[in-house]
């Protein structure tokens, strides 16, 4: 379940009787710490509507992002979720995982087309 669909609390934003957006109140699930995101009505139905949320909420950070889906902090994330960086590879390397890729998705297109033409399923 989405942070943001329960798991915090959310309040309006008025100015001048006409709602300016959302705040929604999340709580690490690690730490307990509190992280206060603001966002737009219309960005909001979107997200709500199928979006994406780095589509939907493009002002936003990474983090904050990453706030409203699993509620996690900054701090949390980095030391509990976050996956290391992979070694830096050469360019002789990136090339052969290239040709290697082209080469098998062509071997399984070629499949595939070879199984429709003989009727054959392969599901």
């Amino acid at each position: 379940m989405r942070q943001i669909d329960g798991n915090c609390k959310c309040t309006e934003n008025i100015k001048d009787g006409v709602q300016i957006g959302y705040t929604f109140h999340t709580c690490c699930p690690s730490c307990q710490a509190i992280k206060d995101v603001s966002v737009r009505p219309y960005d909001l139905f979107k997200y709500r509507n199928g979006v994406y949320i780095h589509d939907a909420f493009p002002y936003l950070s990474r983090m904050e992002r990453e706030a409203l889906m699993t509620g996690f902090c900054d701090s949390c994330w980095n030391k509990n979720i976050a996956v290391t960086e992979l070694p830096e590879m050469s360019f002789k390397e990136r090339l052969f995982n290239r040709v290697l890729i082209r080469y098998y998705g062509l071997r399984l297109k070629l499949h595939a087309m070879k199984c429709k033409l003989l009727r054959i399923d392969i599901s």
